[in-house]
């Protein structure tokens, strides 16, 4: 899973490198250079994450990645001055009230197809068990976060932090077209075509027999 989220998070950036090279070639390749260092981070899973203290391993390779990705993204100016940092829910700072909106709406879907699978929501993985937190959900969404949710904030950067400052209706309800769209988009799954939101619900399935039955899990990787 954490393989996949950098692996698509170098995605996301890749992405915007594309456009960004046509017309600010300086920040196409700070974009790229940054998408080299998380390959270079996720190819480090294979060799590091492994032994008793794997998972503080992993997550600590996450996190270094978070800040390349996010930091990246910031001096490449793809996000509004106003965003200084990732700050979680209750944050005031519209982009990052954007992304929490918008990983909630992407939360849904993931606990959805996780009921589908008769998984339980409040036993993860990879993010600490508490009483009412659904931490197989916050397992599953890190894979999709920046290719579904990040992606689409991005783009709504000129509505973000200019002369509006707060997530009205408005932008809420765009972001939730944005997302839904993306859900709804055909991807090459299985050397097949079919809707994200279809090759999630398979993704979860492929869990269920990671957990059960102890087959690899290899999570979906967008292509930019």
């Amino acid at each position: 899973m954490i393989f996949s989220k950098i692996r698509n998070q170098r995605a996301v950036l890749l992405y915007f490198s594309k456009y960004l090279m046509k017309r600010e070639t300086a920040y196409g390749l700070l974009l790229r250079n940054a998408g080299t260092r998380l390959e270079e981070i996720s190819n480090l899973l294979n060799t590091r994450a492994s032994g008793p203290d794997w998972k503080n391993t992993v997550m600590g390779l996450e996190g270094s990645a978070s800040l390349i990705y996010w930091n990246a993204l910031k001096e490449a100016r793809l996000l509004p001055e106003t965003f200084q940092e990732r700050e979680g829910r209750g944050s005031t700072e519209i982009t990052n009230a954007a992304l929490n909106y918008g990983y909630a709406i992407l939360h849904s879907y993931i606990q959805n197809a996780l009921g589908n699978a008769g998984l339980e929501i409040y036993a993860g993985l990879l993010h600490a068990d508490r009483a009412g937190k659904p931490s197989l959900v916050l397992d599953c969404i890190e894979e999709y976060r920046a290719w579904v949710v990040d992606r689409n904030v991005i783009s709504l950067r000129c509505k973000l932090g200019s002369e509006q400052n707060f997530l009205d209706t408005a932008l809420k309800k765009q972001l939730v077209e944005l997302i839904d769209k993306t859900m709804s988009t055909k991807i090459n799954y299985s050397q097949k075509q079919c809707k994200l939101e279809n090759a999630l619900q398979r993704q979860v399935y492929k869990l269920a027999g990671a957990i059960v039955e102890g087959k690899r899990y290899r999570g979906i990787r967008f292509k930019w």
